[in-house]
Formats: C-alpha cells, structure tokens, sequence
C-alpha cells in the first residue's frame, strides 16, 4: 500500500521543466513580472523627496551650499574627440 501510494504522489511532485520552457506563459518567463511583484511598483515607498526641493524657494537656498568644485568638468573634450575620430577612422564604432 505505501508503494503504491509513492506512485500516486510522485508525478504531482515532479516538474515538467520542458512543458515550462515550451509554454511562454509559463512562470519560467518573467515570473516576477506575471505575478505582480516588481519593485518598480512598490519603488515609490522607499521614494524619498526632501522638503528643500518641494519649492523654488527651498532649491534657491540649497545652491549656495553646493561646492564650485562639484559644479566644474573634470572632462578634457579635446582628448575625447580625439579618441572618437581615431575609433570612426579605425572602424571601431
């Protein structure tokens, strides 16, 4: 009676991975998404929105605080233009 019992339970257990892969509705593709659950819906909770920036008044006040340091390029656009026609004239891109 108890092996027979083992063949009745163990085809509910087992996964048909190749019924999965063939089957594009299946959970296998974009299982998370299908479901419901993605953090992009819920990624409004962990949103944080400061009080300084909810007015023009409150970002007039924050620009003072900013370094100049943060506010100047550190890019040297001679060099990259320089190393962009070397790729266009090599094929690179």
């Amino acid at each position: 009676m108890l092996k027979s019992r083992k063949e009745e339970e163990a085809p509910e257990l087992r996964r048909d991975i190749i019924e999965e892969y063939h089957n594009f509705a299946s959970r296998v593709y974009a299982g998370i998404a299908r479901e419901g659950l993605s953090l992009d819906k819920i990624s409004n909770k962990y949103e944080v929105q400061p009080l300084a920036l909810t007015s023009y008044t409150g970002v007039g006040n924050l620009v003072p605080t900013i370094k100049p340091s943060v506010l100047e390029t550190q890019v040297d656009v001679v060099k990259v233009m320089g190393q962009i026609e070397k790729a266009y004239t090599r094929g690179v891109i």
